[in-house]
């Protein structure tokens, strides 16, 4: 990503559904991969959370991590 997403535009990038894609997110941040860089509530009153990658894409290349986000049958 090379600016922060949040999970519903992740979602249609990838083509994955959103519940999917938010389990990625979770899994992501639980890893240390992604973090989020900013967190508010529209006017609707609905949270907004942005997230970005917390390592570089070389390095998620190294780990073999690279179509974590991408796959949506991954983990």
């Amino acid at each position: 990503m090379k600016s922060p997403k949040t999970p519903p535009q992740i979602s249609k990038l990838a083509d994955i559904p959103i519940t999917r894609c938010w389990e990625k997110v979770r899994y992501l941040e639980s890893l240390g991969l992604i973090r989020p860089v900013l967190a508010f509530v529209n006017n609707k009153g609905k949270a907004v959370r942005y997230y970005e990658t917390s390592i570089h894409t070389e390095r998620l290349e190294e780990r073999g991590l690279e179509n974590l986000v991408t796959s949506p049958y991954m983990f």
